[in-house]
């Protein structure tokens, strides 16, 4: 739907954008997909969607043509239920929330240890390809004096009125802090569409509370001619080059391949290789730092997947080819002589393995 963005975006309005695509196809199943009515409204006009309440029919507020506007509905319906998954668990407010809780009180505990554990002599820099702001909540709440950057210059909590900007010098320029950066966003960002000039220069300011995509006029830009995007507070899909050309993306983008590049250790929780911007920077860590250590931590994860980080990573560095061997009955792995480990549990499990005394996990076991 959002490359469909693209499509009619070429077509009349008040604006006409470039779009290969429109240049080398032809529709076939317009009147099945364009099941809208147009109706005029003020100076413009309103779509109505079918299955979707009228009184909230969009308006068409920055030129947009009829077919243009009612895909960018669609995806912002999508957006939005999106949004309702991330808020079940990761919502956070002064005094509501679903991440400092009595039922996540234990896995809160262990991970605020194993951070105190591993980050006695080094910097903590987080990146995370969720939306939420979970891990930076938990690390200030449960440890003190704990301060971890985001890209904007906030606390675990944040006032319902705050609009607080990103700070990209800082994002550019500090990596001698501890940090927590979303690489596709979140949904606690939120966005300015318009600059003081009434031009299309999209401004992401970090909020207090989760902004629903669908309540947003968001603009419809061009990153590079020819291939237009909806902006959002956070990306998904398959625009994410795009879309992470904008900042702050950009920003923390370089500030992720410079980590990598120049990190002690890399801890890898469940990640699946799908994105290959990320693949790249792990993989010149490999390539470049000789010193780095990664640790993989995935449930799903088995022997023979390590066949696929090789094939990911391995065109990265030659040196990357030594065969698996499994330490401890299916739940540890290695390769290049220890390099490369592969924990197969999940992210608790992982936790109590590397906090907990041995007896303790002995007592766990036993009451299993």
């Amino acid at each position: 739907m959002e490359e469909l963005i693209g499509y009619y975006a070429n077509q009349v309005g008040s604006k006409n954008l470039p779009s290969y695509i429109h240049s080398f196809f032809t529709p076939t199943f317009e009147s099945e997909l364009l099941n809208f009515e147009k109706v005029d409204y003020l100076n413009s006009f309103k779509i109505h969607i079918p299955g979707l309440d009228r009184q909230f029919s969009p308006a068409s507020m920055h030129g947009e043509n009829p077919n243009q506007l009612f895909f960018q509905e669609l995806v912002q319906t999508l957006l939005t239920n999106i949004y309702d998954t991330i808020e079940s668990y990761g919502d956070h407010r002064l005094n509501d929330s679903n991440v400092i809780c009595e039922e996540k009180n234990e896995i809160n505990k262990l991970f605020c240890s194993w951070i105190e554990k591993i980050n006695q002599k080094g910097i903590l820099r987080m990146y995370t390809l969720n939306y939420e702001r979970n891990f930076k909540v938990i690390l200030e709440k449960g440890i003190s004096e704990m301060s971890i950057f985001e890209g904007f210059e906030a606390v675990s909590d944040i006032n319902y009125e705050d609009r607080i900007p990103a700070n990209t010098f800082r994002i550019l320029t500090d990596f001698e802090s501890h940090c927590h950066y979303n690489l596709q966003g979140s949904i606690y960002w939120d966005i300015e569409s318009e600059n003081q000039n009434g031009f299309f220069t999209p401004k992401y300011f970090l909020t207090g509370y989760g902004n629903l995509t669908i309540n947003n006029a968001h603009p419809v830009v061009q990153s590079e001619k020819g291939k237009t995007v909806l902006v959002s507070n956070f990306i998904a899909g398959y625009q994410k080059l795009q879309k992470g050309a904008i900042t702050p993306f950009r920003q923390m983008k370089f500030a992720f391949d410079r980590d990598c590049i120049t990190a002690d250790t890399i801890f890898i929780i469940g990640y699946s290789f799908g994105d290959e911007h990320i693949n790249s920077a792990i993989g010149e860590a490999i390539k470049n730092n000789p010193e780095v250590k990664l640790i993989f931590v995935d449930p799903a994860f088995q022997k023979n997947d390590t066949k696929i980080i090789i094939a990911t990573l391995g065109h990265y560095s030659f040196g990357l080819t030594s065969l698996p061997k499994t330490i401890r009955n299916r739940l540890e792995h290695e390769f290049n002589n220890g390099k490369i480990k592969a924990f197969t549990m999940t992210f608790k499990e992982f936790l109590i393995e590397q906090t907990e005394p041995p007896h303790l996990k002995y007592m766990r076991l036993l009451s299993k």
